[in-house]
This record gives structure tokens, sequence and C-alpha cells, in this order.
């Protein structure tokens, strides 16, 4: 597997885990600041300069695999929540 989908695999895992840290619900910053201050993976290169764009992606992804709730089924802007 490759670097790339490497990444944003540990992301998925690592927002789920954030997720339940926050009670299933938070805001998509908090999964973040979390990942950021819990993963020390994503400080080094070439994470670095990619892992921002890879959460949101990873983040798309566990909303096709309904993992995560639709950006339109939760309530309040930028608010991530476990399905």
């Amino acid at each position: 597997m490759d670097r790339d989908n490497d990444n944003k695999t540990f992301l998925q895992e690592k927002i789920v885990v954030a997720l339940n840290e926050n009670g299933g619900r938070t805001h998509h910053t908090n999964i973040a600041e979390w990942i950021w201050d819990n993963c020390v993976e994503v400080h080094h290169k070439p994470f670095v300069l990619t892992w921002s764009y890879d959460l949101r992606w990873a983040a798309t992804n566990l909303r096709k695999q309904c993992i995560l709730k639709n950006a339109n089924e939760t309530i309040g802007q930028g608010i991530w929540e476990l399905v």
C-alpha cells in the first residue's frame, strides 16, 4: 500500500477514536487538535504537508462507509458525528 493511502487509513482510524473520546460528536477542529496532540506521526514530512487535506478526505470516506453522519444530518456547522 502506498504512503498516501496509509495516511488516509490512519486518519480514518484516528477520527473514529477522537470522536469516541468526545462522546461521538464534536467540531472537526477538535478532531484535528486531538490528532495533532495525540499522533506524532502527523508532525513529520511529508505527512505534515498533506494531513489537513487527508483528514477531510478520510472524513468523506467514513461518510461513504456510513460511519460518520452526512453533514446535512448533523446540527451545527463543522460538526462531525458518528452514526
